[in-house]
């Protein structure tokens, strides 16, 4: 053989292992390709698999929060519910109490007879109203009027000089299908009674204003009596305390919590000339219409 044809198969063969190299090298190339596509995959099916989880474990807590919020709230509700119930409650003998020292004042003055039946009658009358209008959360404005012109006109027969009082009802106001809870407008005209005009010299007056907002119904009473510093002097004095006006104090706060509404009273002096010449009370309730 000579040089010539021992060039060629070397060459040949160095074609050939560089061919076999060659070869291995792409395969080797594909497979770490489909190595990586592999490995690709896995790594976005964990980070697709780690992304649900933590949505999943996110609405998981949103719900578990919301759900005990709804019961927290529910069971805050029932509460509420319940303070304002026992609330009511406690206004009856409260009422009846004052109502029944009136009765005795009338038999110990030797009052006659027709006026104190009388009293008796309405006040008989007024018992079972307030029995009705306490079985209720919520009651007609209509019937809330009516009852307070009823407490009021009972009021006036314990007066020798019966005080005068007046509604004002602005037409927005719907008497017949606006609701709000029994009595609350009561304890206030008592405190206006008992610690205003009761010992003022000269005609007493109440007056009672209802209207409404597109959101609110607004309630206000004044009268023409001795204004608060006085009256908190005389009930210091007198070791007296206004449970009724206490009372519907708490159950305004219990309402705004019950139905998340905003609820606020203000008491004021009605000032004129420098002078205190009665007393205001402001309060608005969440307008609750229903046709």
């Amino acid at each position: 053989m000579d040089l010539r044809q021992s060039n060629n198969i070397k060459l040949l063969q160095a074609e050939f292992e560089f061919q076999n190299e060659n070869e291995e090298t792409e395969s080797q190339i594909a497979q770490l390709t489909a190595e990586n596509e592999i490995q690709t995959l896995r790594l976005r099916e964990r980070n697709l698999f780690i992304l649900i989880s933590f949505i999943a474990f996110v609405a998981v807590v949103i719900i578990t929060y919301l759900l005990y919020h709804q019961k927290i709230a529910k069971k805050r509700k029932e509460a509420d519910d319940l303070k304002q119930k026992l609330l009511r409650l406690q206004l009856n003998p409260h009422f009846m109490f004052n109502s029944l020292n009136a009765i005795q004042h009338m038999v110990y003055k030797n009052e006659d007879v027709p006026k104190t039946a009388d009293y008796l009658a309405k006040f008989s009358h007024l018992t079972r109203q307030i029995l009705e209008l306490n079985q209720h959360d919520l009651i007609t404005l209509e019937d809330e009027v009516t009852f307070i012109k009823n407490y009021l006109n009972i009021q006036q027969i314990r007066f020798d000089e019966p005080f005068q009082f007046n509604f004002e009802i602005a037409e927005s106001v719907e008497l017949h299908s606006t609701f709000i809870p029994p009595m609350i407008t009561q304890p206030f005209l008592e405190n206006a009674i008992e610690h205003g005009i009761i010992d003022k010299y000269g005609e007493g007056k109440i007056q009672v204003q209802i209207t409404t907002t597109r959101k609110h119904l607004i309630q206000l009473i004044e009268d023409n009596g001795v204004g608060r510093e006085v009256a908190a002097f005389r009930k210091r004095t007198s070791e007296h305390r206004s449970m009724a006006t206490e009372i519907t104090k708490d159950r305004l706060v219990a309402y705004e919590r019950s139905t998340g509404d905003h609820v606020s009273m203000e008491i004021d002096d009605v000032i004129k000339d420098e002078l205190v010449v009665g007393t205001r009370v402001l309060f608005l309730l969440p307008l609750k219409v229903e046709a």
